[in-house]
C-alpha cells in the first residue's frame, strides 16, 4: 500500500487502524473486529464490514478464491476493444486537464480492479500517488474494500476517480457521500457513468444516469465540466450487440456484430451535441467539493439536451 497507515480506518467502527506485525488491526475494544487479523486474498488485505455488505463473508471468500476472478485483458482483447471503442481520447483529455501534472496530489481510484478506458498512461505517470481498491482481487489494487464504506479518514485525498462503477453499486448516493467525505476541501471528483447501455455484469448492474441525473448525484460539487462519453452512434452499437446476442442466443455472435458495425461510433461526430446528450451511451462529470449543495432548480436548468418545454 502507498503510505496509507495514517489514513486507514476500520470499516466497522471507523476508528483509526493500528499497525501490528506489518498488518493493520482495530484497537477499539467494542468493535467486532477488535484485534482481529485481517483477511487477505493472496497479498491484498480486505477492509469490508461484512455485517453491512451485499453478500455473505462465506460467499465473498468463495468468489475471490477462484483464479478466474483475476481479470486480465490479453493483447488481442485490448486490440479488439480499441477498434470497437476507440482510444478514449475524451477520458484522457478530461483527466489531464484536471490533474495538471501535479506530483503532490493524493489520488484515489474507486473500483480500480480493471484499469479503465483511457487511464493507462495516467496510471504510469502517477503510479506512486495512486491508491486503488475494488471488491475483487486484482494486481492493480492496493486492497479490497466496499465503496459504500471506504476505510479512510475524512479529507484524505485530493482527487478521486470513479469510472464505470456507480451503475454496479447498490446505493450510488451513499458511495458519492463517501467520496465527498474522503475528499479534501476543494478536492476534485471525476466520474463516468453509462446511460444507453444494456445490462452488463449480470446481477451486479443496478442503475443508469442521464447527464442531469449524474449532476443531481453530485449535487454537493461545483461542476467543472460535464458531457457525453459516446453519443448516439455508440449507443446504437451497444443495441446491435445485444440484439444479435438475443436473436442468436450467443454472446460471441453479439461481439462479432459489434466488431462489424464498429464504424457506427464515428456517427457521434456528425450529430449535434444536444442530441447526443439525449441519447448518449454514457456521461462524465468532473466537479470540485463544496459545502453548499446546488438547488433542485439548478439541477433542472443544467439540462443541455435538444428538448425544450
Amino acid at each position: 500500500m502507498n503510505n496509507l497507515n495514517d489514513i486507514l480506518i476500520c470499516p466497522s467502527c471507523r476508528v483509526k487502524f493500528e499497525k501490528f506485525n506489518n498488518s493493520q488491526i482495530c484497537n477499539n475494544s467494542i468493535c467486532s473486529n477488535f484485534k482481529t487479523n485481517l483477511i487477505k486474498i493472496k497479498d491484498k488485505p480486505v477492509f469490508i464490514d461484512f455485517s453491512n455488505f451485499m453478500i455473505s463473508k462465506k460467499r465473498f471468500l468463495e468468489f475471490n478464491s477462484s483464479s478466474n476472478n483475476v481479470r486480465k485483458n490479453s493483447f488481442f482483447s485490448k486490440f479488439i476493444k480499441s477498434i470497437i471503442y476507440g482510444k478514449s481520447f475524451k477520458t484522457r483529455s478530461n483527466i489531464k486537464s484536471l490533474i495538471n501534472n501535479n506530483t503532490n496530489k493524493k489520488i484515489l481510484v474507486v473500483g480500480g480492479g480493471t484499469i479503465g478506458a483511457g487511464l493507462s498512461k495516467f496510471y504510469k505517470d502517477f503510479k506512486k500517488q495512486i491508491t486503488s481498491f475494488d471488491i475483487y482481487y486484482s494486481d492493480n489494487i492496493d486492497f479490497i474494500a466496499d465503496a459504500h464504506n471506504m476505510p479512510f479518514k475524512n479529507s484524505s485525498f485530493d482527487f478521486v476517480i470513479i469510472q464505470a462503477v456507480l451503475e454496479h453499486v447498490m446505493y450510488p448516493n451513499v458511495v458519492v457521500s463517501e467520496i465527498y467525505r474522503v475528499l479534501k476541501n476543494n478536492g476534485v471528483i471525476y466520474s463516468e457513468t453509462p446511460f444507453m447501455q444494456q445490462v452488463h455484469e449480470g446481477p451486479y448492474d443496478f442503475s443508469r444516469f442521464t447527464e442531469s441525473g449524474h449532476r443531481l448525484l453530485f449535487n454537493n460539487f461545483e461542476c467543472i465540466k460535464s458531457g457525453f462519453i459516446g453519443g448516439l452512434g455508440t449507443s446504437l452499437l451497444w443495441s446491435i450487440e445485444y440484439f444479435f446476442t438475443g436473436l442468436f442466443r450467443s454472446r460471441k455472435i453479439g461481439k462479432i456484430s459489434k466488431l462489424i458495425f464498429f464504424w457506427l461510433r464515428f456517427i457521434d461526430l456528425i450529430i449535434p451535441y444536444k442530441y447526443n446528450i439525449d441519447g448518449g451511451c454514457g456521461f462524465f462529470f468532473s466537479g470540485r467539493k463544496k459545502i453548499k449543495k446546488i438547488s433542485d432548480i439548478e439541477v433542472v436548468n443544467f439540462y443541455n439536451g435538444s428538448q425544450t418545454f
